[in-house]
Parts: structure tokens; sequence; C-alpha cells
């Protein structure tokens, strides 16, 4: 997904020393040209500012 299409609840992994690590999306807000994007994982939570063009691999949940 592109940084700029996230929404709350979307989720993505991330490999760390061949460790999968899963993070979920709690809020994304424009800041100028980037985004600030605030996540939680069974680390903790913590924030990261991206190019809203930059990539993400994640799923989206879907409610039925």
């Amino acid at each position: 997904m592109k940084v700029q299409e996230l929404k709350v609840g979307d989720q993505f992994v991330q490999e760390n020393h061949g460790e999968a690590i899963r993070f979920e999306v709690l809020a994304v807000e424009q800041v100028g040209r980037q985004f600030q994007v605030w996540f939680q994982s069974r680390l903790g939570q913590g924030s990261a500012r991206y190019n809203g063009n930059a990539y993400l691999p994640g799923t989206r949940a879907t409610t039925h």
C-alpha cells in the first residue's frame, strides 16, 4: 500500500533479523508532502514520517 492510502486499522509486516513483526496503523496525518504514521506492534508504539508515495507491503482489514 502507498503510505498516502493508509487508513487506521491497516496492517503491514516487516522482517527484522529474520523475524516477522506485524504493525497496525493507529493514525495517519499529512504534514506537507509527507505523512506521519503512528503504529503499534508487539514491541510497543511508535511513529515515522514517510513520503506519500512510499510503499509498505500490507493488508487492509475487510468487514463483512
